[in-house]
């Protein structure tokens, strides 16, 4: 997947051979040009990447891997906020409990972050207030 802020993002897929093809129709994958930064990661464990991607001044966005070359947007039922001005996003597991979380960081001035803790049933649930995390950048880590 290729971001690029003002310019349409592309999703590309490997046939092999140092061969790509652009794939976004044929995967259900419609995002706007605003497009931030994204992730991959297996959110659900059905032994599929998922991706997660943000926009600025749009909706972030789940796309739920369905067959392995074909995505559904999940965002709606899944609980992720689409109020925008997201500046970046990373997986990470917040809690320990072997499922990937999500932090969202937000414009300075907007909006405020968002951490999404997997709820395991292919929903999340924004505990940001409560964590207090403010910062407009994410990385995440073992101590």
């Amino acid at each position: 997947f290729f971001e690029n802020f003002g310019s349409p993002s592309r999703l590309f897929r490997n046939e092999g051979n140092r061969r790509f093809v652009f794939a976004n129709s044929d995967a259900n994958v419609n995002v706007s040009v605003l497009t931030q930064t994204c992730g991959w990661a297996d959110f659900n464990r059905d032994g599929t990447l998922d991706l997660f991607i943000d926009e600025d001044r749009g909706n972030n966005i789940l796309l739920k891997n369905t067959t392995g070359d074909r995505f559904e947007n999940i965002s709606a039922t899944a609980g992720v906020p689409t109020n925008g001005n997201s500046y970046g996003m990373s997986w990470g597991d917040f809690n320990n409990d072997g499922l990937p979380d999500v932090f969202i960081a937000t414009c300075p001035g907007g909006n405020e972050n968002h951490l999404l803790v997997n709820n395991g049933n292919e929903t999340f649930t924004n505990i940001a207030a409560t964590a207090g995390v403010n910062d407009r950048s994410s990385s995440w880590g073992n101590i």
